[in-house]
């Protein structure tokens, strides 16, 4: 069953401004042949071509990883992703492979103040594609946090130069400046440091060198414990022989 559409007045209002549209003549005159379409233009014929050999060239450029490689990459990405070149108040504001490509800039910011490798170099070092040292360069210099500067620097005409990198974050330059170590003990007041062995090898010396005193014999554990002499430690470090006041 078929349902009618009701033709109002609008409808046929509208017929003879279609029909006028639409040039019967001319579109029979484009399928016999008889009417050719405009021609192509050179610029347009440019462009094309351009844009089919961009096309080309990623498609030809485009390396995929082997297993190998990509290990590789993956040891990379988490050694680099995490490492101690940022700060705990800022590592959670970027991603694992962000944090690596930054954490290769920190590194050569740190021994020259500034990072000018591009984005490639960044990329094999921190293990991670191109686009995540992109993003994260992008996410670092921008208003929401501001860790770090970019200066371009372009050559009109020529390749432009690699951007430099500086890092301005205060709290990151705090980071990378800390030196952290362990702190030389001594084992005398002197200052002298002694292993166990030397100590006790001079000790040996010493019971050799010396008669065989009993009071020498009993003051020399307290030689070796506490780094000083007979006459340092003074009447009062003397243990009492019975019958005898100090």
């Amino acid at each position: 069953m078929t349902d009618h559409i009701p033709v109002t007045s609008a409808l046929l209002r509208s017929l003879p401004r279609m029909d006028r549209r639409a040039d019967r003549r001319l579109e029979a005159r484009f399928e016999s042949g008889a009417q050719s379409t405009k021609p192509v233009t050179k610029a347009y014929e440019r462009q094309q071509a351009g844009l089919a050999a961009t096309d080309a060239l990623k498609e030809t450029s485009r390396v995929r990883r082997t297993p190998e490689k990509r290990r590789k990459a993956t040891e990379l990405r988490r050694r680099w992703g995490g490492s101690g070149s940022l700060p705990h108040e800022i590592r959670h504001c970027y991603s694992e492979a962000e944090r690596a490509a930054l954490a290769v800039i920190a590194e050569r910011c740190k021994r020259r103040g500034y990072c000018d490798a591009t984005v490639e170099e960044i990329a094999d070092v921190a293990g991670v594609s191109r686009t995540s040292v992109q993003n994260a360069v992008r996410k670092a210099k921008g208003r929401a946090l501001g860790h770090i500067k970019v200066t371009v620097r372009p050559r009109p005409g020529q390749k432009h130069l690699t951007s430099v990198i500086r890092i301005i974050c205060a709290k990151w330059l705090t980071w990378l400046g800390r030196a952290i170590g362990l702190k030389r003990l001594s084992t005398s007041e002197s200052g002298v440091n002694k292993t166990l062995s030397e100590m006790l090898e001079t000790a040996k010396r010493a019971l050799e060198g010396e008669r065989a005193d009993p009071l020498s014999i009993l003051m020399q554990p307290l030689r070796v414990l506490t780094g000083r002499t007979k006459s340092e430690m003074g009447p009062a470090a003397l243990p009492i022989r019975p019958g005898r006041r100090r």
